[in-house]
């Protein structure tokens, strides 16, 4: 093999990890045989703050956006809890309680080092890697 090919077969792996990657952060779609998901009931942190506020706001419109009706009385629940050390950084899961049984995601951490606070974009790609984790 000439060197040139190694490197852009090198290159061609590189890119499709890149692509592999950027897929985590991309929404779960919609049931594709257009049944809707499960309904579900978003519980927030009251007086969580800011960040809080705006992450719930994103839970909010993905779950819509991925098909799920928002109903406060339904037979799944999830709820966020959230921890903030400093304004710039972030610990979230989701508790979801179904069929009478509560599971936990993970902790996930989101921490942006050049500013002192948590831009949108982040905050979105967080809320949506949350439901992509959530056991629901």
């Amino acid at each position: 093999m000439v060197g040139g090919n190694k490197v852009t077969e090198w290159g061609r792996v590189r890119l499709s990890v890149a692509f592999m990657m950027a897929g985590l952060v991309l929404p779960v779609p919609a049931m594709a045989d257009g049944a809707s998901r499960p309904a579900v009931a978003l519980e927030c942190p009251e007086g969580g703050g800011g960040v809080t506020q705006r992450l719930c706001a994103l839970l909010t419109a993905r779950l819509s956006q991925e098909g799920h009706a928002l109903a406060p009385d339904t037979a799944t629940r999830l709820r966020l809890q959230v921890r903030m050390p400093a304004s710039n950084i972030l610990f979230a899961r989701l508790l979801v309680d179904a069929d009478g049984r509560q599971k936990s995601s993970p902790e996930l951490e989101l921490s942006v080092m050049d500013r002192d606070d948590i831009p949108e974009a982040a905050l979105d790609r967080f809320a949506a890697r949350l439901l992509m984790i959530a056991p629901f």
